[in-house]
């Protein structure tokens, strides 16, 4: 492609990428090249061309560009939109929790990636920090569709070896299992997955071995959001459930019903910055927010039955808003209680 190799950035499964220049416009890109060696480990090649022709049907702001891709010196390579920051995954490395408007930001970003990629029929099949990068002025850019799939087409999860394709800690149920009918719910659940990851600052399973927090995936239900970190929403953490739910047919079941809910939920999250009056503004907003939840739980409610509940109201009790509150409540009742006692000695003097 005659492209001039500045430095490499990094180096994966998946190829090498190296920081280059354009010839002719001199444009800095992200070039990834795949090995000779790997042009046919594991379907490597098949991989690396599906993730150039997936990308060609794609343009939009939260979805890095890819400008081409070909063969030169006998090498594979895609040369694609440089980004300046860094990924997800290197924001969460020291397993500290996003505050929660960073989060609804992030997610926001990745769910219209997701959105104009499904109206595509394109799926993403490997959402996960690692493939989300967020530049220097917070612009959230998804990358990789190096296991995408087309909807409606038979492509299956796994190699004649029997590897299963995607990554343990943020694959879907039936990725897990292995089984070739996953659908556009396949990326909802992991993107639910990524916001659990980070609210809590850990990923959702952990185990010894990939196939134990695979099988936590088919089996167990994640920790609550809200136990492992108070200063998380109720309504956050109803909607997490949902997109995390087991059978795809209780998910969301289109990113768009996500985004809104996450849309919802800003707007609730807003409401506490805009009250400054008082504790009549702090209470309303409060409330907002528990309508949103309510509303995604009861349009969920079929997922966790009574186990849900009793969970969620434990995680409400966790919550510093609650205690405030009652500290106020407290405090009310007690200037009231000392006024009528004041009131009555002084009736009795």
């Amino acid at each position: 492609g005659g492209y001039e190799i500045v430095k490499r950035l990094s180096r994966g499964g998946q190829g090498v990428v190296y920081l280059a220049r354009q010839p002719g416009t001199r444009r800095e890109v992200a070039l990834k090249v795949l090995p000779r060696s790997s042009d046919e480990q594991d379907g490597a090649l098949a991989r690396f061309r599906r993730e150039a022709q997936a990308a060609a049907r794609l343009n939009h702001p939260n979805i890095v560009t890819v400008y081409e891709s070909g063969v030169a010196g006998g090498l594979n390579y895609i040369a694609m939109e440089y980004i300046e920051g860094q990924s997800l995954a290197q924001l969460l490395r020291h397993k500290t929790p996003l505050l929660e408007p960073q989060i609804l930001e992030i997610a926001r970003s990745v769910a219209r990636a997701l959105q104009h990629a499904h109206a595509r029929g394109v799926l993403h099949r490997d959402v996960k920090p690692g493939n989300i990068l967020v530049t220097r002025t917070g612009l959230v850019k998804l990358t990789d569709f190096g296991l995408a799939k087309y909807e409606g087409t038979q492509l299956s999860f796994q190699t004649t070896a029997g590897r299963v394709f995607g990554t343990p800690a943020f694959i879907s149920p039936e990725q897990a299992a292995g089984a070739g009918v996953a659908d556009h719910r396949s990326d909802i659940y992991s993107l639910g997955c990524v916001i659990h990851n980070m609210a809590t600052g850990r990923q959702p399973f952990e185990g010894d071995n990939p196939f134990i927090i695979m099988d936590h995936h088919r089996r167990t239900n994640p920790p609550a959001i809200t136990a492992l970190n108070p200063q998380i929403s109720d309504a956050m953490e109803a909607l997490v459930i949902k997109a995390m739910a087991k059978v795809p047919a209780q998910r969301y079941q289109s990113v768009e019903s996500m985004l809104a809910d996450i849309e919802l939920i800003r707007h609730a999250l807003r409401a506490p910055d805009n009250a400054r009056g008082g504790l009549a503004q702090i209470v309303a907003a409060m409330d907002q927010i528990n309508v949103v939840a309510r509303r995604i739980r009861e349009a969920h409610a079929q997922v966790e039955g009574p186990s849900w509940r009793t969970r969620a109201v434990a995680a409400f009790l966790l919550r510093p808003m609650f205690w405030m509150l009652m500290f106020v409540l407290a405090a009310l009742v007690l200037a009231a209680a000392t006024f009528w006692l004041g009131l009555a000695l002084s009736r009795g003097a």
